[in-house]
């Protein structure tokens, strides 16, 4: 029970990142797959970090786009906590 609670939160915190990358690149005139290239990675190497169920988008790579958007790292890392639940009726 603990290991699935982990990959929900995870994914949770994984999808929210990949959200405010998206909305960084985009202000610059990027997707996810220029923006991979431009690190010097594979086109989906930005989008297969924010999909993993095991790990958090590492901090380095967080930096690393926030430097080529020059975006503050805040944009970034401003997540609400993944354990909101909407109720249901």
């Amino acid at each position: 029970m603990e290991k699935i609670l982990n990959e929900i939160y995870i994914k949770r915190v994984n999808n929210q990142y990949k959200s405010n990358i998206i909305k960084s690149a985009r202000k610059s005139g990027l997707d996810l797959q220029k923006l991979s290239l431009k690190l010097g990675k594979k086109e989906n190497f930005v989008s297969n970090a924010c999909n993993k169920k095991t790990t958090i988008v590492s901090n380095n790579l967080l930096h690393s786009i926030a430097y080529l958007l020059n975006c503050d790292l805040n944009e970034l890392t401003n997540i609400k906590s993944p354990w909101r639940f909407k109720e249901t009726n």
